[in-house]
């Protein structure tokens, strides 16, 4: 009996290694998704494009991942924090990386807050804007310190303190 089958290859073949993805992977849309499966909501993340790279997969990424257990309005929100806490970082210019986001750079940003407020014809809203987008934002950056470890400054997100003010620094008494 004749063979006609070619015989089976039995060597050992080594598979070419796969091109490692980009250091940053950013989806250009954030998508929200309700308990059905119909989106529920969708963000561009093109609109903060013009953070640093890694800083910018840092924030969308939390944003992702934080605000899928948020209220629809509260996500709306956040998303506008962060477009806004993107100009204080275009506008700042000294920060060109997560590692770059230090308590420093939260103080400046929320007193680049309180300036936009005070510059801005909103001033007899019952909450201030400027507290809502620095609210908005800790836990943003809460989440980054506890799932993404070494990315951020290990200082920069510092609870606020409910203990009272050092001696000689007390705010004066009301009437």
């Amino acid at each position: 009996m004749a063979r006609s089958a070619t015989p089976i290859d039995r060597r050992i073949t080594v598979c070419p290694v796969p091109r490692t993805p980009p250091a940053h992977m950013i989806p250009a849309l954030v998508e929200f998704r309700n308990s059905w499966g119909e989106r529920a909501q969708i963000f561009d993340s093109r609109q903060l494009a013009e953070l640093p790279g890694d800083l910018h997969a840092l924030l969308v990424n939390a944003f992702q991942e934080h605000g899928a257990g948020l209220a629809v309005a509260t996500r709306q929100s956040a998303w506008f924090a962060l477009r806004r806490f993107t100009s204080f970082i275009v506008q700042d210019g000294s920060i060109s990386g997560a590692g770059d986001l230090d308590s420093a750079a939260l103080g400046r940003y929320v007193l680049w807050l309180h300036d936009a407020c005070r510059a801005s014809t909103r001033r007899r809203a019952r909450s201030r804007p400027d507290s809502v987008s620095f609210n908005l934002i800790r836990p943003i950056l809460q989440w980054c310190q506890r799932n993404r470890p070494g990315q951020l400054p290990d200082d920069s997100v510092q609870p606020v303190s409910r203990e009272a003010p050092p001696a000689g620094t007390e705010a004066p008494a009301s009437r």
